[in-house]
């Protein structure tokens, strides 16, 4: 899997950019690999798809449900669906030792917070408010990347 894939996908799943692509050290770039396996055999996510879908900036070319599993995984939902910036900030910690990059992902992953109140149909599932999850990462981090003429 591309190193921009599991970083976009991580922190959107979380879900990083490729503006962070060399802020990642090799064991914690295969800790996301891992949990983007699992959730990409558990739903039938095709490495391509997950390409796309990070490249396109739209999660819906994704089973939504994978969406929630890989964020389940890092903490940014809870086991009953719900986002969890503090939970999941703490993993990003763990996988993204520049305090620029932390900084950045954090400002973001509060913008995000918007996505709690949010209407879902699927309850504790997770699986509708995951996809709302990554798709305001990726919206934040394009206006992000926009906004530093990337």
């Amino acid at each position: 899997m591309s190193d921009f894939t599991s970083l976009v996908l991580c922190v959107v799943v979380v879900n990083l950019s490729i503006v962070y692509a060399d802020d990642t050290s090799g064991a914690n770039r295969e800790d996301v690999q891992t949990i983007l396996r699992e959730c990409s055999i558990e739903y039938g996510v095709s490495e391509q798809s997950m390409n796309q879908a990070a490249i396109s900036q739209d999660v819906t070319t994704v089973d939504s449900c994978f969406w929630a599993c890989a964020l389940k995984k890092t903490g940014f939902l809870t086991d009953k669906g719900e986002y969890d910036m503090k939970t999941g900030m703490m993993y990003v910690k763990q996988v993204v030792p520049s305090e620029t990059a932390y900084k950045n992902l954090e400002d973001i992953a509060k913008l995000c917070e918007i996505v709690k109140g949010k209407p879902v149909n699927d309850g504790e599932a997770g699986c509708e408010k995951g996809a709302q999850v990554v798709d305001c990462f990726l919206k934040q981090m394009a206006t992000q990347r926009k906004m530093a003429g990337h």
